[in-house]
């Protein structure tokens, strides 16, 4: 009785040191916000954890009789969390079994944490053939039981550590992920009684938009205004692609009228690429960046993308985009720049200079919206942007020649 007594007394000051430890390591590796939405849920998640703990902890001493490691009698400790009792003071030292009867042992546990036999067989079945942590819980219950090998009520550490664990991959650990999950965002569809939107068959999905019949328009009308437009076959296959979309989306204005706009502002994003592409091909495979005002810039890069090289002017120390120099010249960081390069190359019609600029506008627009907006279901600017495209890979030739 001494001995369990005494045992006790020394598992309590075990589950002591834990917690005040891990309360403590939380603290000094993370701050929390005064405000409570100004933190990440996860971490509120791992406070709301620590903070809750300890819960009510009983234990049972193990005793390794089937595998002893070179000789020497190893021990481990199953552990009931009680999840229904948080911040106790609850710690009960249940006694010493052996793992050599299994059937012994079952009964001692199913005894001891007032449990039934519902999944302690195979768990028991594992401490006594593997003696390795393992954990068990019913999904209907507010219990833990998990095994950790070695003495924790002698070496306080080990309990540290396997909590610390817990904690940090709760996830992993259903009832502590159920218990304290915090979600990323409200759930505004319950605060504000919003339904989900209706589940619509194939047949309603591609129920024609009654606009239709205001515009005058079929699908076979449709496909007919678009069919022509086409992109050279030296225009790059990303810009294609986008493209490709952009005539998409005008065929799916026949079932919903919005699409007619969508498809607009992807072509706008397809003229927007083939822009940036042109003045990348131009470059070559080797690029050399330095900077108009800091002589210490001086990197090449190779096969690189134009958002790679405004990045560079952006983040590297000491340079800037409005000084940046691409292969000697000023790199065209804004829209404007970059098609007064196109001109400057002749990779543009001079007199078609300011219809670039209004599509790169007409994209801006598009993408930075405060209000939405609606386009005409007319092909006529597909037809113009593939256009303005195919003229920019068309005249590629004459780039080096026309410097």
């Amino acid at each position: 009785m001494e001995n369990i007594i005494s045992k006790e007394e020394k598992l309590r000051k075990t589950v002591e040191f834990t917690f005040s430890k891990l309360k403590n390591e939380f603290y000094k590796n993370n701050k929390i916000e005064e405000i409570e939405d100004d933190n990440p849920p996860f971490i509120l998640t791992l406070r709301d954890i620590v903070e809750s703990a300890p819960p009510s902890i009983q234990a049972i001493e193990v005793i390794n009789e089937l595998k002893p490691n070179s000789g020497n009698t190893e021990n481990g400790f199953l552990i009931k969390y009680d999840f229904s009792k948080l911040n106790s003071n609850f710690v009960e030292y249940c006694g010493q079994i052996s793992n050599r009867d299994k059937t012994q042992m079952i009964k001692f546990v199913k005894e001891k944490f007032n449990l039934d036999k519902k999944n302690l067989e195979m768990l028991i079945d594992d401490i006594c053939t593997e003696f390795s942590p393992i954990g068990v819980w019913e999904s209907d219950d507010v219990w833990y039981l998990y095994f950790i090998k070695g003495d924790i009520i002698e070496e306080p550490n080990i309990f540290f550590k396997e909590w610390e664990k817990m904690v940090i991959f709760h996830r992993d650990v259903p009832i502590l992920s159920d218990k304290f999950r915090r979600d990323r965002f409200e759930n505004f569809n319950q605060i504000y009684g919003l339904e989900s939107d209706p589940i619509l068959s194939i047949d309603e999905l591609i129920k024609p938009d009654s606009n239709r019949e205001i515009f005058n328009y079929d699908i076979k009308n449709l496909q007919e205004r678009i069919s022509h437009i086409q992109l050279i076959p030296t225009v790059p296959k990303e810009i294609k692609t986008v493209f490709r979309r952009a005539k998409e989306l005008f065929l799916f204005g026949y079932f919903r009228y919005d699409f007619f706009t969508i498809s607009e502002h992807y072509a706008f994003l397809g003229l927007e690429a083939a822009m940036k592409t042109c003045f990348v091909k131009s470059l070559g495979e080797n690029v050399v960046l330095t900077d108009k005002k800091n002589k210490e810039i001086h990197q090449t890069m190779k096969n690189r993308s134009f958002y790679d090289l405004e990045n560079f002017g952006r983040t590297v120390k000491g340079c800037s985009v409005f000084t940046l120099l691409v292969n000697g010249e000023a790199f065209p960081y804004t829209g404007k720049k970059l098609v007064g390069w196109l001109e400057k190359k002749h990779m543009i019609k001079k007199y078609e200079k300011g219809n670039y600029e209004a599509g790169l506008q007409l994209r801006n627009s598009f993408s930075h919206l405060e209000r939405p907006s609606t386009m005409w279901p007319d092909s006529k600017m597909l037809y113009v942007v593939a256009n303005q495209i195919n003229y920019m890979f068309y005249k590629k030739n004459n780039l080096q020649s026309k410097n």
